[in-house]
């Protein structure tokens, strides 16, 4: 990819097909980011042809791999952002309607923590602690089928 420094616009200078074992990526997707250090290597979300937020791997050892589901909620825009403090405290944000925020956490358990933010819980659990977000939704691994 280069940049056109007049219009700020990236344009492809070459494809390179970087795993043939992940779900189709969403004509619309957003796209985040995030460089974890020169061992962890990078982690890029992206959503699918069904909106779900996926994570793709790239470490020099391994090359490209598809790191699994991030959430499997369907959002209300193609937006996506990433942010860590640590390899194993990762947040990926995506709007979940025109008033909330859909929070995963990805933390040293392996799994992914989903919760909603403010100003309003999407699905408050009173049996669930609270132990990450008002809202929290559990906890969940990407093996689990979307909430409804």
């Amino acid at each position: 990819m280069y940049c056109n420094m007049t219009t700020g616009k990236f344009y492809s200078s070459d494809n390179i097909i970087i795993s043939t074992s992940i779900p189709s990526v969403h004509n619309e997707t957003g796209f985040a980011a995030l460089l974890l250090g020169s061992t962890l290597g990078y982690r890029v979300y992206y959503h699918d042809k069904n909106q779900s937020v996926n994570q793709l791997d790239y470490t020099n050892s391994n090359g490209w791999s598809w790191g699994g589901f991030v959430s499997q909620d369907s959002p209300s825009s193609s937006a996506i952002h990433a942010a860590f403090s640590d390899k194993n405290n990762i947040s990926v944000v995506i709007p979940r309607d025109s008033e909330n925020f859909e929070v995963s956490r990805f933390n040293t358990d392996n799994t992914w923590h989903i919760c909603t933010w403010y100003p309003h819980p999407v699905f408050p659990h009173t049996e669930l602690p609270e132990a990450l977000c008002p809202g929290d939704r559990g906890v969940r691994d990407n093996t689990d089928p979307p909430l409804l």
